[in-house]
């Protein structure tokens, strides 16, 4: 029943076994990537309706908290390109919005129904501070902190409004029910666990300060691998972090703002030691791969930051029993005992060692034989060059300009207005579809903008969305001979 059943010497074999042969075989529990937003199918409906009301407004009785559960898709390929990882189990998460909505764990196996891959429905609740509008509130950083404080204390008033009306109807209001609140109630009493996205060390201390302060149960997860700078407040807070092997400096860092030449020295000798310096400092992390955007990329940053001095058994340890623990699962997953999942892989030559290459991978039980990753697929399109075009919608007509680099399935470059010029992240392209992503500078705000365009022999079109301020349409044409 894809359990565990025995494990160690002089066992009882039961006579449906198998033999897998080979030489130099090492058994692991699966790994568990704990922060991933790269599968959820989240239409733009939803998008349009999620997150959408403000503390105190009227309206909010109608506000949706998004849940991921049956809105997470993988293809066979991206199963295969996992396993290939020694990846068996992903904690899904939005990651736009200051609230992203709920995450799910799910294994990485192939179901018509969404249902046979769930391990926790519905589990966490992500929080950002970011800003995503331009011209309603909150708009500015400082708003966005005064939003998610207010509306955890509104929350936690309305428990206790509600608890007082239950034991003593009498001489108290009734409390106007709130399915928004009701959902956010566990999270803001603390009785289950809030995840901090963090893009800064500011964002850590204003998460370790705002976990204080309301006594929430919280994870922070450094987005922006500043964790390092701020380990003494970690240390004392006694809080859990995930990390992601995925470099993407801070605008904030007083190293993006002294040219490329220092950003990029920053991004290969300082940054990525953040792992070892917290494995250092006894801080229990786990690793995920949000920002990686394919589990091949995500295992080569691996191997940046065992250059940089983060040990592999603490790794490992953070991608099985730390993540296990982290996520709440410990006794179901993350080590090889009696009564776990069968989740288990199988090496040949240590894991993460040269010429090291996983043989199989066994999800609930359930052997899957892998063979050598199959080469990519050659892209539909040649994305490289500079392509000029314009958005139209809410905010009128405006001009855009993107300089694109495609390497194979990725893509990077920058995206270009009246206001700056911003650098592409989570760029990737399918067929002939390209998707990137850019933290666009609007009047002193940070707004994340997603891009998904097609692309024919020199025109792109496609769609823009800024933010809450929604989707635009987008069209673009290449200068000429810049392929």
């Amino acid at each position: 029943d894809g359990l565990i059943v025995e494990l160690g010497k002089n066992i009882t074999i039961p006579p449906d076994y198998e033999i897998l042969e080979g030489e130099n075989l090492w058994v692991y529990p699966g790994l568990i990537d704990s922060l991933n937003s790269q599968y959820l199918m989240i239409d733009k409906e939803k998008k349009k309706e999620h997150g959408k009301s403000e503390p105190g407004d009227k309206k909010k009785a109608s506000q949706e908290l998004l849940k991921t559960a049956g809105l997470f898709k993988m293809k066979s390929g991206d199963i295969n390109k996992n396993l290939q990882s020694g990846i068996t189990v992903i904690n899904l998460l939005p990651e736009k919005e200051m609230i992203t909505g709920l995450s799910s764990i799910v294994t990485v196996v192939e179901a018509e129904e969404p249902g046979k891959a769930l391990i926790k429905a519905d589990y966490w609740l992500g929080v950002a501070f970011q800003v995503d509008s331009v011209n309603a509130y909150p708009n500015q950083l400082l708003g966005a902190v005064a939003y998610i404080r207010q509306l955890i204390s509104d929350v936690q008033y309305y428990k206790m409004h509600k608890q007082r009306w239950e034991r003593s109807k009498a001489g108290i209001p009734r409390p106007e029910y709130n399915q928004y609140f009701e959902e956010l109630v566990p999270f803001a009493i603390g009785k289950e666990k809030i995840l901090f996205l963090c893009k800064n060390k500011n964002d850590i201390l204003r998460a370790i300060k705002m976990g204080k302060e309301h006594k929430l149960n919280y994870v922070i997860a450094d987005l922006g691998s500043e964790a390092f700078k701020v380990i003494p407040e970690i240390k004392k807070a006694g809080v859990d972090i995930i990390l992601t092997p995925h470099i993407d400096i801070p605008k904030t860092s007083i190293y993006a703002q002294q040219g490329s030449y220092v950003k990029e020295k920053a991004e290969k000798e300082i940054y990525p030691k953040n792992a070892a310096l917290l494995e250092k400092a006894g801080i229990k992390f786990a690793i995920g791969s949000i920002g990686s955007g394919d589990p091949g990329k995500f295992t080569k940053e691996l191997d940046v930051l065992f250059n940089s001095g983060l040990s592999k058994e603490k790794a490992l340890r953070a991608m099985t029993t730390d993540a296990a623990s982290i996520l709440g699962l410990k006794t179901a997953l993350g080590s090889i005992e009696k009564g776990k999942i069968a989740d288990l892989i199988i090496t040949e030559g240590k894991l993460w060692e040269k010429d090291s290459k996983i043989k199989y991978a066994f999800i609930d039980g359930i052997k899957n034989e892998l063979k050598a990753p199959a080469r990519d697929s050659k892209p539909g399109v040649n994305a490289t060059g500079s392509w000029s075009g314009t958005i139209s919608g809410i905010i009128g007509e405006m001009p855009v300009k993107f300089d694109l680099v495609q390497e194979g399935g990725e893509i990077t470059g920058t995206l270009s207005a009246e206001g700056g010029s911003w650098d592409i992240t989570n760029g990737s392209v399918s067929g002939n579809s390209i998707t990137f992503d850019a933290a666009v500078s609007l009047a002193s705000r940070d707004i994340v903008v997603s891009v998904s365009v097609t692309i024919e022999g020199d025109e792109m079109k496609g769609s823009l969305t800024l933010g809450r301020m929604g989707e635009m349409e987008l069209k673009a044409s290449r200068t000429p001979g810049e392929v």
